[in-house]
C-alpha cells in the first residue's frame, strides 16, 4: 500500500494509521503507524519592467537617450509562490545603477519595486547582465541581459536667410553693387 500526504498548502500533518492482519499464525493484530510531516512552501521570483514579464535569461532594453537625459526603468519583483521570497542581492553591469537597498523580502502574493537608471553622464552603448540573487529553488540567479545607448543628442544646425532666400553654408551673398564710402549693410535671419 502507498501512504501520501497532502502537500497542496504549506502545513504541519499528523495523523494515525491503523494496519490489521489477517495473518492465520498471529491473527488479527493491530499495527499502530503515526505519521507527520511539515510541507513548507517555496518562493518563486517573479520579474516585470512595467507590467511586461521578463523571464529568467530574458532581455529589457533601456532603448537610446541623449545625454544628460533620465534612463530609469521601474522593475517589479513578485512572488507568486507559498513562502516569503528573499532577494539578498542585486549585481548590475557597468552603465546601470541602483539607488534601492537589498535585501528585500517578498511575502507570497505580493510585490515590491525597484529602479535601475542607465548613466547618460556620456555617449556611450550598454549592455551587460543583471542579476538577482534569491532563495528561489528554481531560479537562485535570475539573470537578465539590460542593454541602451546614449547619443551625444541632436546635431544643431543653422539656418539663414536673406529675405526669402536661403543661404546654405559656404554660399554667396551679393550686396549688388555700392558706391565707394556709402553704408552697406543687410538684415540676416538666422533660424
Amino acid at each position: 500500500f502507498t501512504l501520501s500526504m497532502d502537500t497542496s498548502s504549506a502545513q504541519q500533518e499528523s495523523g494515525e494509521l491503523d494496519v490489521y492482519s489477517n495473518d492465520p499464525n498471529y491473527g488479527m493484530m493491530p499495527f499502530t503507524v503515526y505519521p507527520t510531516g511539515t510541507v513548507v512552501g517555496v518562493p518563486s521570483l517573479g520579474l516585470s519592467d512595467g507590467g511586461t514579464p521578463i523571464s529568467a535569461g530574458g532581455s529589457d532594453d533601456f532603448g537610446t537617450a541623449n545625454v544628460g537625459d533620465n534612463s530609469s526603468h521601474t522593475f517589479t519583483i513578485s512572488n507568486p509562490g507559498s513562502a516569503t521570497l528573499n532577494v539578498s542581492s542585486l549585481t548590475l553591469p557597468s552603465g546601470f545603477y541602483t539607488n534601492t537597498w537589498f535585501p528585500i523580502s517578498v511575502d507570497p502574493g505580493q510585490s515590491a519595486q525597484f529602479d535601475v537608471e542607465m548613466d547618460t553622464s556620456a555617449a556611450s552603448a550598454y549592455s551587460g547582465t543583471m542579476t538577482l540573487g534569491s532563495d528561489d529553488p528554481n531560479h537562485p540567479s535570475f539573470h537578465v541581459t539590460l542593454s541602451g545607448t546614449v547619443d551625444s543628442g541632436a546635431t544643431p544646425s543653422l539656418t539663414l536667410r536673406d529675405g526669402s532666400s536661403t543661404l546654405g553654408n559656404g554660399s554667396n551673398d551679393s550686396f549688388g553693387s555700392v558706391y565707394v564710402g556709402t553704408a552697406a549693410a543687410k538684415v540676416l535671419l538666422a533660424a
